[in-house]
């Protein structure tokens, strides 16, 4: 009886230490996999403080650069407006062509040579017929016939010539006023993607400081592999959300280079902030203006009075009206072996009378019978007829659309200033959820998937505060920009960017 009592103790015994011996096996192997996990991830960290570090080489160009800056360089050193530069001196000396050629009769200088004899190159065996030695020619002042009275035809295609020519001047204006909108747009486009990379900055730190205070507690079994694994892929999401934002701000730097003329890879250093201001001008007041004042209204109005002064030309083509003229003549003077002499002629009459200025009237009428343009020009005066309808309704339709987009953009902008209401005390809710959540998981009274919703909405809600910010501006702009204007009533876009505290 004693001897199987102790067989079975011994039994038992043998069975308790190989249970313990693999217990401790299986302790040391699961201690050398967090250790080596620990390790690795800790290689990973530092992989990424270097790219960090790498991020910004030497030869990075750093610019500070302010809205005003901006709109100054921009509008003097973009390749386009450079281009609208020489443009507008372009229309300005042909509208000096058509101004003088209308009111001023045309005085031109010719001078014209006969042959003149250089020298021998080769004596032939007949009896040469020389030319001349001495220089021999005209040299005339000419000034050609000027129109006196032509039943205001001439003067309605100076109005249109007028017309296109002012609507012209103000198209290169609008674009530079398009320029300018573009560079504030894209400003502040600038500082909302960089703010949005200090923002997942921001979320990077909290879920890297997380997950390295993870990682040095579950070697000591404070935590478990669970949070361990939640916050290691807590702090790889945060860093991949850090890579895209940072590429984002690259490449907003990268358009606002673009449209300033600065080299490419700037990378700009701002001290401003976007302000929000909600809009003062009432719908009502962008209404009325943008009929006035909107682009394609007035490309409108001006094909509108082409087509009206079009119409009125045809029409009194159609009938038999003399134009009255002078032949203001031509002084020529002429020179040669025999010749040296200045006289004045019109060519108007033959023999003694060829000095006389005289005003005279012709008529020149042609009515189509049949062929193109229809009996008595009636196609040709209806088709002129339909252009001034055409033009009209395309008036019509221009204010139209300008109306439309003007209550469109409006709407938008009472909708975002809405939003603007809401995310302000959203932000700060966040803000304070997220402290709470982070105290009470440090403090083990809360989990880490409560720490780490709360960092995402508090990120989220952010970045939506800052977008919803600059799309209230950039709706802003383009609402402006409908309504014909730089600027709206009493309100200046420079004014919207405020210097930020602590820079």
């Amino acid at each position: 009886m004693i001897i199987e009592t102790l067989a079975r103790h011994t039994h038992l015994v043998r069975n308790l230490t190989l249970s313990l011996l693999v217990f401790t096996i299986l302790n040391v192997h699961a201690q050398d996999e967090e250790a080596n996990s620990a390790e690795e991830l800790s290689d990973k960290n530092a992989s990424f403080v270097q790219e960090r570090m790498d991020s910004f080489k030497f030869d990075d160009k750093f610019k500070a650069v302010t809205l005003n800056d901006a709109l100054e360089q921009g509008l003097r050193e973009n390749f386009g407006q450079q281009i609208r530069n020489f443009e507008n001196t372009q229309l300005e000396l042909n509208w000096m062509d058509t101004d003088t050629e209308f009111w001023y009769p045309t005085i031109s200088l010719t001078l014209s040579s006969s042959t003149q004899r250089i020298g021998t190159i080769r004596d032939g065996d007949t009896e040469p017929v020389q030319s001349s030695d001495l220089p021999a020619g005209t040299v005339s002042l000419n000034i050609e016939d000027y129109t006196v009275f032509n039943w205001g035809k001439d003067y309605l295609a100076y109005l249109n010539a007028k017309e296109t020519y002012q609507r012209s001047k103000q198209q290169l204006d609008e674009k530079k006023r398009d320029l300018r909108h573009e560079i504030v747009k894209a400003y502040f486009e600038t500082i909302f993607y960089h703010q949005v990379e200090n923002i997942k900055r921001v979320q990077l730190r909290h879920a890297s400081f997380l997950y390295s205070m993870n990682r040095e507690k579950v070697t000591l079994k404070k935590v478990t592999k669970r949070e361990y694994y939640q916050a290691r892929s807590e702090y790889l999401r945060s860093q991949n959300e850090f890579y895209e934002a940072r590429l984002n701000s690259s490449k907003s730097d990268e358009a606002l280079a673009k449209l300033l003329k600065d080299p490419a890879g700037t990378r700009y250093i701002f001290r401003e902030k976007l302000n929000y201001l909600p809009i003062k001008t009432t719908l009502e007041e962008a209404t009325r203006i943008s009929i006035k004042t909107n682009s394609s209204v007035r490309d409108a109005v001006v094909d509108l009075h082409k087509a009206n002064r079009s119409l009125d030309i045809v029409n009194r083509e159609n009938l038999p009206l003399p134009k009255f003229t002078m032949n203001l003549g031509a002084y020529t003077h002429s020179f040669g072996r025999q010749t040296w002499a200045t006289r004045y002629g019109t060519g108007a009459t033959a023999g003694a009378n060829d000095t006389d200025i005289e005003l005279v009237a012709t008529v020149n009428a042609t009515w189509t019978i049949s062929g193109a343009g229809g009996i008595f020009n009636s196609r040709k005066t209806k088709l002129s007829s339909i252009d001034k309808l055409i033009s009209q309704k395309k008036l019509d339709y221009a204010k139209f659309n300008a109306q439309s987009d003007v209550r469109s953009y409006y709407h938008g902008l009472e909708q975002l200033q809405n939003e603007m209401k809401v995310l302000g005390a959203r932000t700060v809710s966040l803000q304070k959820m997220f402290d709470t959540a982070l105290e009470d998981y440090l403090n083990k009274r809360g989990d880490f998937q409560d720490f780490r919703q709360s960092l995402i909405e508090m990120t989220e809600a952010d970045v939506l505060y800052e977008y919803t910010k600059y799309r209230h501006l950039e709706e802003k702009v383009n609402l402006a920009n409908t309504m014909g204007l730089e600027d709206f009533p009493g309100e200046n876009f420079e004014d919207l960017a405020v210097k930020e505290k602590g820079k």
